[in-house]
């Protein structure tokens, strides 16, 4: 079966407060869609999903530039996959509640001190939910703005 191509997006919020200039707690919220599929001359498949992560987060800033943090998640959700190919067909759903881990790496550009400019932020988020006996990860590249 040849490899599923397809895409994807989202959009997402973080809300909350800088404790000093190295500190800080919030709430990440991300929800986002995706679709993939294939075709080949054995067979081909179709997946789709969706879902919303949300996030408690501690993060510390390191020189005044570097954000790393981590926290705990409720994840919800739904997804399907289907296969069809010469030997047969398979189908797979997942959907529900599930505990999740957000981490993030990031680099906050401009501004000399938090809470004195706006800030221009890049990140990388890595997402891993503990759904019913597997773990699909997510994996995003954030942009954004922000002020702390």
């Amino acid at each position: 079966m040849p490899s599923r191509t397809g895409g994807g997006g989202g959009a997402g919020v973080q809300l909350g407060v800088q404790l000093n200039d190295m500190f800080g707690v919030y709430y990440s919220g991300t929800g986002a869609i995706g679709v993939a599929g294939s075709s080949g001359a054995t067979g081909s498949g179709a997946s789709a999903g969706a879902f919303v992560y949300n996030s408690v987060m501690g993060d510390v800033t390191l020189a005044n530039i570097l954000q790393l943090g981590l926290g705990p998640s409720l994840d919800t959700l739904a997804f399907g996959s289907s296969d069809v190919s010469t030997s047969g067909s398979q189908a797979t759903a997942l959907g529900g509640t599930y505990f999740g881990v957000q981490t993030r790496v990031g680099i906050a550009v401009g501004g000399s001190k938090p809470g004195r400019h706006g800030r221009f932020m890049l990140g990388l988020e890595v997402h891993p939910t503990f759904a019913s006996g597997i773990v699909p990860i997510s994996a995003f590249l954030t942009i954004g703005g922000g002020s702390f």
